[in-house]
């Protein structure tokens, strides 16, 4: 089994990096700049942002939501999704990010695992209304007393949490809610059943810091993902890239490989973010060109054991490729891959960051005596987190 120990830093320097403090310095120094756009065409600015999760984050408390409860969330890869998660942690909720296919039963066992006070699901995705599917799961989970809704229209017996309705609540104005450690679950999910994993917010903004630094993002460079903000990885190369360095960022799906071409078209150098059953099909594409690429960062997950990794595929490239490692929702390692276009070995050497002479990011890993590859550092969530 693969194993974490805990060999961060004291004290963390990376406590002051919260979600809610990379959105007001990125709303602050970028706030015309386009932060968030979806496939529905919905786009925000980071000063547009900032004020939808002050507001929304308002609204949970208006509804009863106080910190330290648990908040649901289920939809796919769209902008109002990224708005609730950050708003929720502004109002001090840990919040658990579901997949829009998530069965009614499923949902309702994880909102009792989890005593989750509310679900509020996203707009239709891929053929899935979450709405409907969390409407069904509070139904069966007794500890749910609230059921919302982000997308708005005919939604008997859910609250409308979209973005029209904040407009329309006037007592409701951006404002700081009370501190409290809020913490991202996402989930792990086996041929059976969905398990929680909980992030603490340094965790995810470390992972993310790694990822800004190993492919080299900046505010001038744009981010076309395909990864939806629901998991480790997908928060990592998405709205976490984001705001940690103010590129616009782009949600695709669910995936239409034509729309996908014309979205890298219309945006030249833009970081396209791809899992690795796509890196084929990209290569094939002749999109590994500096004409049509800035990079690429090539999503691998690995579900069980560290020690089963294998490298991926080599391609022939003259952009620079990230390989982002997955491994079971708790490590997240970025490695640039050389010139040659090989996956490079996994952290060889380990990662640090530093900035200002103070080590920010340290991640590592190490062998233990039946060869099972175990992680350690700040990018890492240990079992005890949960």
């Amino acid at each position: 089994m693969m194993q974490m120990h805990n060999h961060a830093p004291h004290p963390d320097p990376l406590a002051p990096y919260t979600l809610d403090a990379l959105l007001e310095g990125a709303a602050h120094l970028h706030p015309q700049a386009r932060a968030l756009r979806d496939s529905t065409g919905a786009s925000l600015t980071f000063a547009q942002l900032a004020q939808q999760v002050a507001a929304l984050a308002a609204h949970f408390r208006l509804c009863g939501l106080e910190p330290g409860q648990t908040l649901l969330l289920a939809g796919g890869a769209h902008s109002a999704i990224v708005t609730a998660l950050l708003a929720g942690i502004r109002a001090g909720l840990d919040v658990a990010l579901a997949p829009p296919n998530i069965r009614a039963d499923q949902l309702a066992m994880l909102a009792l695992r989890l005593q989750a006070a509310a679900i509020i699901g996203g707009a239709p995705f891929g053929g899935f209304n979450p709405l409907d599917t969390a409407l069904a799961a509070a139904a069966l989970a007794e500890c749910v007393r609230l059921v919302g809704s982000l997308a708005g229209g005919d939604i008997d017996g859910a609250v409308d949490f979209s973005a029209d309705a904040l407009d329309l609540q006037p007592g409701i104005a951006p404002a700081h809610m009370p501190a409290h450690p809020a913490r991202i679950i996402t989930l792990l999910q086996d041929s059976k059943a969905f398990h929680p994993v909980a992030h603490q917010q340094r965790t995810l903004v470390a992972g993310a810091l790694d990822l800004v630094a190993r492919a080299r993002l900046t505010a001038a460079t744009p981010l076309l993902s395909t990864i939806a903000p629901l998991t480790y990885a997908g928060l990592a190369a998405g709205p976490l890239a984001m705001l940690a360095c103010g590129a616009a960022l782009d949600l695709h799906g669910p995936f239409e490989s034509a729309r996908l071409l014309a979205q890298v078209a219309a945006q030249p150098q833009v970081h396209l973010v791809v899992p690795a059953a796509l890196l084929s099909a990209i290569e094939r594409s002749g999109l590994l060109a500096p004409d049509c690429l800035g990079g690429l960062v090539v999503l691998s997950r690995w579900h069980k054991d560290a020690a089963d990794f294998s490298p991926p595929q080599a391609v022939t490239t003259s952009v620079p490729v990230i390989d982002m490692h997955a491994f079971a929702e708790s490590a997240l390692v970025a490695e640039p891959r050389g010139a040659d276009g090989r996956a490079r070995a996994i952290l060889d050497p380990p990662h640090s960051i530093n900035i200002g002479g103070i080590l920010m990011l340290a991640t590592g890993a190490s062998t233990d005596a039946n060869d099972a590859l175990g992680f350690f550092g700040a990018a890492v969530t240990k079992d005890d987190e949960a």
